[in-house]
């Protein structure tokens, strides 16, 4: 409710002075402050499920209504809990509680077995369907007036289920792919105000799938048994080439292959990927074959080699 209230007031909050209201107060400092076993729930408006967060505890000392010099975090801070009754999270670091126009911080931060099915309707923003999967990750995040950085030592994915899905437009499926990522990579791509880096993304056991429901009729291609390995992922071409391997089983039973080099780039996507797929069922294929060649097959195998 007092959010929305704020959200309503044409004063930006940074305009607000409330950070020279608390530093204008007699000197205070609080030595300790602390949360132990905490239940917290966010709800959201919208299809979102609670957020839900237990054993959650909080400590942070040495907050003083004092001006701090720019890139200093006075109070070290740690917090912990249980995220949706089965992951785990964990942050150790500092923070400059009145630094302007908002609170500043630099922390470790350790997520293990958080569930991805709470993210679906985010992910369905961008047509992705997440039915399930399972993140865990460590690395380090600093958060200033200046920008964001992000850096990612280790990010593990197992047991994922996704689909991009592409409806009726007057578009190309592949088009209107090509475009989504080159606005995306745009926007996000050598941005001074934030870095963003991945020394490792590892995702196993997982089924990656497409779906074009423009198409007559319907079709549905996939790798499952995904076992897809990239490193040095980065918004920033100073950090040099992304690359990735991928084996995995396309439609379930061909034996796949992927090698990719990618980096960032203003312009657009800029990537190039060799793929190789080896003695597929063609009956799992036949719906593709329908919508694009009007015929399909009642045996035989499918095998290709491509280089992007």
């Amino acid at each position: 409710t007092q959010f929305t209230q704020e959200a309503k007031d044409p004063a930006p909050i940074k305009d607000k002075g409330w950070q020279e209201a608390v530093q204008a107060i007699y000197p205070l400092k609080i030595n300790r402050f602390a949360i132990n076993n905490a239940d917290l729930t966010y709800i959201d408006k919208g299809p979102f499920k609670p957020l839900h967060l237990t054993k959650v505890s909080f400590v942070t000392e040495n907050i003083r209504n004092v001006q701090s010099e720019k890139g200093t975090y006075p109070s070290p801070v740690h917090a912990e809990g249980v995220v949706f009754d089965s992951g785990k999270i964990k942050l150790d670091g500092n923070a400059d509680f009145l630094a302007e126009p908002h609170i500043a911080f630099k922390a470790q931060l350790q997520l293990d077995d958080i569930t991805l099915e709470y993210f679906k309707p985010i992910t369905e923003r961008y047509h992705l369907s997440m039915r399930r999967g399972v993140a865990s990750t460590q690395g380090s995040i600093e958060y200033t007036a200046d920008g964001t950085s992000i850096i990612i030592n280790d990010l593990r994915l197992r047991d994922v289920d996704v689909d991009y899905i592409h409806v009726m437009t007057k578009t190309a499926p592949t088009e209107k792919i090509t475009k989504e990522v080159g606005k995306t990579t745009r926007e996000v791509s050598n941005k001074p105000s934030l870095e963003v880096k991945v020394d490792r993304v590892n995702v196993t056991g997982s089924r990656i799938g497409y779906v074009n429901q423009a198409a007559k009729p319907a079709y549905h291609v996939f790798f499952s048994d995904t076992a897809l390995d990239i490193q040095n992922l980065s918004n920033h071409l100073k950090d040099g080439v992304a690359r990735g391997r991928m084996k995995a089983k396309f439609m379930g039973s061909g034996p796949a292959q992927l090698e990719a080099a990618f980096r960032p780039e203003n312009k657009g996507p800029d990537f190039n990927l060799v793929l190789s797929i080896e003695n597929t069922d063609m009956r799992t294929m036949n719906d593709l074959l329908r919508a694009y060649g009007n015929f399909d097959v009642v045996a035989g195998v499918f095998s290709l080699f491509a280089e992007v």
